[in-house]
């Protein structure tokens, strides 16, 4: 009776510990492995590593997790997160490469002239130009011609009716005091000054005889060139 009592013990022992080995490894890398018997239809989960089917089950497995399922529609956008304060202010970049030359501007000239003798006869205008509103250099020269070296000639650079400047020419000091014969001084002048106008005007150089009908003014030349602005 004794020695029946220690054999159940063993089996049930033996019973126990077989349980927990075999449960160790199930699943087996994610996997349930499994036999089916096939008359009876009862199903034994099993460790696919260590032990396989009988010839009359038929040998099954599955995942412990499923197949993937579909991805899910999108969800709604969360709302925009506070901005961050604005970091430091990086180094300067290096200087760049100096670009090529643009090309030359071109400035508009204005001029005139009057190549032949021209009487004086009072103011006589000699050369004369139109120039839109902006600031120019006005320059003219010429020369003045006076059969009796009187030195009575006065010209002049006019802005519309105002003079802007003048300038004697002193044909007595060419001659001085030779014989009477001789008197026929021929004496240059040259004009040069700023004008700065608002609208389109006339700009003109007179040449003018006090005391001498046969003066006249030769080789005029009158021109107007575009500057920056003339500070008063």
């Amino acid at each position: 009776m004794r020695k029946r009592i220690v054999m159940i013990i063993a089996a049930v022992a033996a019973l126990t510990v077989i349980p927990g080995i075999a449960f160790a490894t199930i699943p087996n890398n994610g996997v349930i492995n499994a036999c089916y018997t096939k008359s009876g239809g009862a199903l034994h989960v099993i460790d696919g590593s260590v032990r396989t089917c009988g010839k009359n089950q038929t040998a099954l497995s599955w995942n412990v997790a499923g197949q993937q399922g579909p991805a899910g529609p999108q969800g709604p956008a969360g709302p925009s997160g506070q901005q961050g304060p604005a970091g430091p202010q990086g180094p300067p970049g290096p200087q760049g490469a100096q670009g090529p030359a643009g090309p030359a501007g071109t400035t508009t000239l204005y001029d005139a002239s009057a190549p032949g003798a021209t009487q004086l006869d009072g103011d006589t205008p000699l050369a004369r130009v139109f120039v839109p509103a902006g600031s120019y250099l006005v320059q003219a020269s010429g020369y003045v011609n006076d059969p009796s070296n009187d030195a009575g000639e006065v010209c002049e650079l006019i802005e519309g009716n105002t003079t802007f400047q003048s300038d004697e020419v002193d044909t007595f000091g060419i001659l001085g005091s030779i014989s009477v014969s001789k008197r026929d001084a021929s004496a240059p002048f040259s004009l040069s000054a700023p004008l700065t106008v608002s609208s389109l005007t006339s700009v003109e150089v007179d040449c003018s005889s006090d005391d001498d009908p046969n003066a006249d003014a030769a080789n005029v030349n009158l021109s107007a060139i575009p500057v920056g602005t003339i500070l008063p």
